[in-house]
């Protein structure tokens, strides 16, 4: 792991020699593992956003090797306690 403020963004780090099927592997699990983490906040977005970015050693690339969206449904919201965020649109 490498940034998790437990809201609706992750970065990880991933070993520079993985490939394209690994990458997926490893954004799902890192997915998989934390977005039912009970700190988790949600209150502004109903995604979660997997980053993964290439690691040599102690460099790290700058640009993500791949990223992931999750949605996340409103049923699990719910069991959360977490309201959906709904967009306002006014009328004139």
């Amino acid at each position: 792991m490498l940034y998790d403020e437990m809201g609706a963004k992750i970065s990880i780090g991933v070993e520079s020699e993985t490939d394209e099927q690994q990458l997926r592997a490893t954004l799902a699990k890192a997915a998989n593992d934390h977005q039912n983490d009970a700190g988790r906040d949600y209150l502004i977005a109903d995604h979660l956003w997997v980053e993964a970015y290439l690691l040599r050693g102690e460099k790290q690339s700058t640009v993500s090797a791949g990223r992931l969206a999750r949605y996340i449904p409103e049923i699990l919201m719910q069991r959360m306690k977490i309201q959906p965020h709904r967009k306002r649109i006014s009328s004139s």
